[in-house]
């Protein structure tokens, strides 16, 4: 959605259902209602962003430590399995700090930050 259209949106909808809040609502009580729903889904859109941010974080560890324990658990061919999973984490480990984190440092990846 384009960014101006957020506000229009917004005012349309408190006008809308200004009058389930205000008998007779005024201009600035339809502003405050607008303001009050964008707050509400900016903090919305915030706290997704952390639950799915924990979920990815956790799958994550949890693929690492299965790594590991497969590769402990298999011992008649740990040496290979440890090999390739050695392979594959020095691989993402240098994508992250070759692509990702330049990114995310300049803005263009994850959540941003306050300008």
């Amino acid at each position: 959605m384009h960014p101006g259209r957020l506000g229009r949106h917004a005012v349309s909808l408190a006008s809308v259902f200004a009058p389930d809040f205000w008998a007779s609502p005024t201009h600035w009580d339809i502003a405050l209602l607008a303001v009050v729903a964008i707050v509400v889904a900016v903090a919305i859109n915030l706290a997704s962003i952390k639950a799915a941010s924990l979920v990815n974080n956790a799958a994550a560890s949890n693929e690492l430590f299965g790594t590991i324990l497969a590769t402990i658990a298999l011992p008649a061919s740990s040496h290979v399995v440890l090999y390739y999973a050695l392979g594959f984490e020095l691989a993402g480990a240098a994508w992250y700090f070759g692509a990702v984190r330049n990114r995310l440092r300049r803005g263009e990846a994850g959540p941003g930050t306050a300008r």
